[in-house]
């Protein structure tokens, strides 16, 4: 049994040495400056991997080996891009690394609405917001028949009874002003949109319909989730 921990890079407020300090032994994260679709090189790995031994502990687990979107749904540049992920995987191998985790996932990756949600004791966790979510389906991604799918969203089981999520989601868009609040979707909202056309409204299945699950992905981690609301 290792303990692991889920850290984010190096502009994480949560350091290595506090990681160390609570009795963490390995670490879990990626290369998150390289720009998506280009190759993770030898001398990228080795250095994160470094950095981590010098705080004694390990890289154990690369999560995540971006796929990107055109191998998806079969782009133009699909084959360039899988050789990529393959160099990748091999360079990961050679300096050390192999456990390697990936999410193939249409559009996004795992999805939560806010990173640093306030809990009353001053504590944060990751938290999930259907409200929230919606926005960006139907006002920033603007994905076809966004709107009409949410309309027929039901809460899963336990979760909003009562709630209309389409309200809640229109309430949201008289305050929020997407340009100023997302503009870091302003260099991928397009490529987004993009993937969203070709891969079909009942591929992506956003919304759920089912009030015993849910076919938005929400993604395990080691840190704290609560509750989506």
């Amino acid at each position: 049994m290792e303990r692991t921990w889920r850290w984010f890079g190096k502009k994480d407020k949560i350091t290595l040495a506090m990681l160390k300090q609570i009795g963490v032994e390995g670490i879990v994260t990626a290369l998150h400056d390289v720009p998506l679709g280009e190759v993770w090189t030898r001398e990228k790995i080795r250095d994160l991997r470094e950095y981590i031994e010098s705080f004694g502990m390990r890289w154990s687990v690369v999560e995540s080996l971006p796929v990107v979107e055109t191998i998806k749904y079969g782009g133009p540049d699909r084959d360039e891009q899988i050789e990529v992920y393959k160099e990748s995987l091999r360079n990961l191998s050679a300096e050390g690394i192999h456990c390697i985790c990936y999410n193939f996932m249409p559009v996004l990756d795992w999805a939560r609405t806010d990173l640093f949600h306030k809990n009353p004791n001053g504590a944060t966790n990751l938290y999930f917001n259907y409200a929230e979510f919606a926005y960006f389906d139907i006002y920033i991604l603007k994905r076809e028949g966004a709107r009409e799918e949410w309309a027929q969203f039901k809460f899963p089981a336990g979760v909003g009874e009562g709630r209309n999520v389409l309200a809640e989601c229109d309430e949201l868009a008289k305050t929020m002003t997407p340009e100023k609040d997302h503009s870091w979707l302003r260099t991928s909202s397009s490529r987004l949109r993009a993937s969203s056309a070709v891969t079909s409204a009942r591929t992506i299945r956003l919304p759920s319909r089912s009030s015993a699950s849910s076919s938005i992905c929400i993604k395990a981690s080691t840190r704290l989730s609560s509750a989506p609301t």
